[in-house]
């Protein structure tokens, strides 16, 4: 954000996570997926995150009419589980600000409009996903919100459902959301959709030293603030996120123009 002399007065990195329809193949040249691999996103623990093979990862995602969905691969060198009620485990975080984006009071932060609210916790979603210790102990989901009392968000409590695996280097979440958590009711299919979304890997080496805590996230900033969000773009059919290069285009000019075509 700049000031009106042009100086930077607020700036943060964040990371924009496509979602498309269902099913949909992904051409090569675009992607479904981004990567977290950077100590610039380690919003909490940076002296205790030791590189990328320690806590990073990647996140995928698609929507139906009804649900959106995501695949969380955590890369971790020790996948910690609570060894006990007071102990510490590592979990997955998303963050969403389903705040009608159309308002009187705004507030204009990375192109998109943004409620200010008295209440800074009203219509934010925090769904924090627990992976069990891939065992006994099931996974797990703890919905966090203001909008706790309404009946809607009732309904789309019960319809979230969340599972986890053990991977060579790490662990992976698969958790399915109703659209209704993202402020939608339906989807236009001729629309795209920024949504303030953010993800955060909680992660420890030791469950009874909560304090060595390492986060990394898709954004640089406070997840509890909405215009330091991320984005999540919902990409209709047949559209794509991104843009494509094609390496070849100066040499197939160079022989249009050698033949005078």
């Amino acid at each position: 954000m700049k000031t009106s002399s042009g100086d930077i007065d607020y700036k943060i990195d964040f990371v924009t996570l496509p979602s498309y329809p269902r099913g949909e193949i992904i051409y090569d040249g675009y992607s479904n997926k981004i990567y977290n691999n950077e100590v610039k996103y380690v919003s909490k623990g940076a002296f205790d995150w030791k590189g990328a093979q320690d806590a990073s990862f990647k996140i995928s995602s698609s929507y139906d009419s009804e649900f959106i969905y995501f695949s969380i691969d955590i890369v971790d060198d020790k996948v910690v589980s609570p060894d006990c009620d007071e102990c510490v485990g590592d979990y997955v975080d998303i963050w969403i600000d389903s705040k009608p984006l159309e308002t009187d009071k705004v507030y204009y932060f990375l192109n998109r409009k943004i409620e200010l609210s008295e209440d800074k916790l009203d219509g934010f979603f925090n769904i924090a996903i627990y992976p069990g210790d891939f065992f006994e102990k099931m996974t797990y989901v703890q919905l966090r919100t203001s909008d706790k009392d309404k009946a809607e968000v009732k309904e789309a409590s019960q319809t979230i459902n969340a599972s986890s695996t053990l991977t060579d280097n790490g662990y992976n979440i698969r958790v399915k959301l109703p659209i209704s958590l993202l402020g939608l009711t339906t989807i236009d299919e001729k629309k795209y959709y920024e949504v303030p979304c953010t993800f955060i890997v909680h992660d420890f080496d030791n469950s009874y030293r909560p304090e060595e805590e390492s986060q990394i996230a898709t954004t640089n900033a406070d997840a509890s603030e909405a215009p330091s969000y991320g984005t999540l773009m919902i990409v209709p059919p047949d559209k794509w996120y991104g843009s494509v290069k094609n390496i070849y285009t100066d040499k197939i000019l160079n022989y249009l123009n050698k033949y005078g075509l």
